[in-house]
């Protein structure tokens, strides 16, 4: 007779990574829990269509705020498994979570939002360092409650960062390059990239698996290790294309991660890709982009990646932007809602010429591409026999390789909403 499969909880389900978690598990098997936050009626009608597609699955919602102790402790006495995806601003929230589950006192693994690099075995810039401390702290909260735990190290999403370094969706003919190209790791000088979807799927199996109990799991499939210009040139093989290669050097990537949000008030937020609220942090180049997606402008007539600015002070309903080439006022296409402008705070942005090289609004995300494309902190320790690696032990599982995935984006490049930057 079959054992009867785990009842996952999972938060942070309309997110991200968190859409990929549910589809994981219920596609093996499991009875899935959500637990999201209330709908209102300023909910994003994506959210709303997130639930129906939740509902159309099977998947038992649960809505209600962390902050509501009660509740979350009753919906957590009907589950096995915890799974965490939620947001970066939201870390430190994970605690409320864990004093419920530690009240409930029937869990019997929880699997924090982390599922970048292995938190306790390297070190960042100091403002990458600091959401690297913040993991930990969840980790040291949740063996302090004696919670069983896995702790998921799945080091890059690869949909995210090829969108984000190679643009597939756009004719570009020109690449930015951070550092020379190869991390600078003595053990290897790669990061690793794995699908958002073989993130979830690994995950769904440790946090169901007792070998993997209150243990760190690493996702390091050999075919996914891979430099920036191992990427640009498989790019370009698969494409014909030959891009130009525009290098920030290190030293000037350390000089922005020092510069922090005191340079720019805003940034573009709600509709541009955002999470439950959460601001994301966007290179100049892609906040116009993103920008010009939101209120459909063909990409043809801005197909130069040479903007100067973009100003959203100026009109409620429209959006001004600026390029050697032209100056236009956005406005919604017919079939695009004012709304989608209304939710915009787009900030006026001047950039200088080196437009890919200038400081965000935040300094997280230039510490992270430091750590993990110039540094190169996901392959700079060997793993050994003692440790998991998602590969291996689950070796009949077929994983796409990032050539694949490529290969994925010739045909239908994903366009995967932005995630909040880690």
């Amino acid at each position: 007779m079959a054992s009867e499969k785990s009842k996952i909880l999972i938060f942070g389900a309309t997110g991200y990574l968190g859409k990929y978690m549910v589809k994981a598990s219920v596609s093996a098997g499991h009875p899935t829990f959500v637990y999201v936050r209330p709908i209102k009626p300023n909910t994003d009608p994506s959210k709303l269509q997130l639930h129906k597609q939740f509902g159309s699955m099977g998947v038992t919602i649960f809505q209600g705020e962390l902050d509501e102790h009660e509740k979350l402790v009753d919906v957590l006495r009907q589950v096995d498994v915890v799974i965490s995806t939620v947001a970066v601003p939201q870390h430190l929230e994970q605690f409320k979570i864990i004093k419920a589950m530690e009240e409930a006192g029937n869990i019997k693994r929880f699997v924090p939002s982390e599922f970048g690099n292995e938190v306790d075995r390297v070190s960042g810039l100091p403002p990458f360092e600091a959401l690297l401390e913040n993991k930990r702290k969840v980790r040291r909260a949740t063996e302090a409650a004696g919670i069983p735990f896995t702790y998921v190290a799945a080091n890059t999403f690869a949909a995210y960062f090829v969108d984000y370094l190679l643009h597939p969706d756009e004719k570009i003919q020109e690449v930015i390059v951070y550092g020379s190209g190869e991390a600078k790791s003595t053990y290897q000088p790669y990061a690793v990239l794995n699908y958002e979807e073989d993130v979830a799927a690994y995950t769904v199996r440790a946090a169901t698996d007792e070998k993997v109990a209150n243990r760190v799991i690493v996702y390091r499939p050999p075919r996914n290790i891979v430099s920036q210009l191992d990427l640009i040139s498989a790019w370009e093989k698969k494409t014909g294309l030959t891009l130009k290669r525009t290098h920030v050097p290190e030293e000037e990537v350390i000089k922005l991660s020092e510069r922090g949000a005191s340079s720019m008030e805003e940034s573009v937020v709600a509709a541009m890709g955002v999470d439950e609220g959460v601001v994301v942090l966007l290179l100049p180049s892609m906040a116009v982009r993103r920008v010009r997606d939101g209120v459909g402008v063909a990409s043809e007539e801005v197909a130069k990646r040479d903007y100067w600015a973009i100003d959203g002070s100026n009109s409620e309903n429209t959006l001004d932007f600026s390029t050697r080439s032209c100056n236009s006022q956005l406005k919604p296409s017919a079939s695009r809602s004012l709304n989608l402008v209304n939710n915009l705070t787009v900030p006026s942005l001047a950039f200088p010429e080196n437009h890919d090289a200038v400081p965000f609004p935040d300094n997280i995300p230039v510490a992270i591409l430091h750590n993990v494309f110039i540094k190169g902190d996901q392959t700079s320790f060997e793993l050994t026999a003692d440790d998991l690696e998602a590969s291996r032990l689950y070796p009949d599982y077929k994983y796409t390789s990032i050539d694949e995935f490529l290969d994925i984006c010739l045909v239908a490049p994903p366009k995967p909403k932005l995630a909040v930057f880690a």
